[in-house]
């Protein structure tokens, strides 16, 4: 993909094959290190040294650091967790009642560990149970209302909540 760019910039023909690709990585690896200081090891191919021609020829092996990439994407209640925290935290004084905060906010981090593997991998019941430690827990209807109006609809985060005063006064 780099060739093909610098092709197109430089309006050069696209005369590479893949065959040529062990060379072109190698050529790109110089130079990225001629340019960019890479903990201490930039600048070491500048000039084509002895070095870069014995890294070209298969002799030498390139530095090269990666950063560390990221599988899996955080799911979106825990993703979304904090923002909502800070938002009720914010609001705290326009709110009714009290809220309480999810439980897997007061987890260890090996429970917290096991629950996010349990969100990735378990079916749609057990995951129904796992979403319950992310609860948030309002004495006031109106309070959970509120939340979900300002978190879910305004801020699009994946919110649960659950007001534990809404069905004290049912009668059954």
């Amino acid at each position: 993909m780099l060739m093909s760019a610098l092709s197109i910039c430089t309006d050069t023909p696209f005369d590479f094959t893949e065959s040529d690709m062990p060379a072109i990585r190698r050529w790109w690896c110089v130079q990225l290190m001629e340019r960019f200081c890479i903990e201490g090891h930039g600048h070491r191919f500048a000039f084509w040294t002895e070095e870069s021609k014995a890294l070209l020829e298969g002799r030498l092996t390139p530095v090269v650091r990666l950063p560390r990439s990221r599988t899996t994407q955080e799911h979106p209640f825990i993703r979304d967790l904090k923002p909502a925290l800070q938002w009720l935290r914010d609001n705290h004084s326009s709110l009714k009642g009290d809220f309480q905060e999810p439980a897997f906010l007061r987890m260890s981090p090996s429970h917290q560990s096991a629950v996010r593997e349990g969100l990735e991998a378990s079916d749609s019941e057990d995951r129904d149970e796992l979403r319950d430690h992310f609860l948030f827990i309002f004495e006031e209807m109106e309070d959970m209302e509120k939340f979900f109006e300002e978190c879910g609809d305004e801020k699009k985060l994946k919110v649960n909540a659950f007001c534990a005063n809404a069905y004290t006064n049912m009668d059954t």
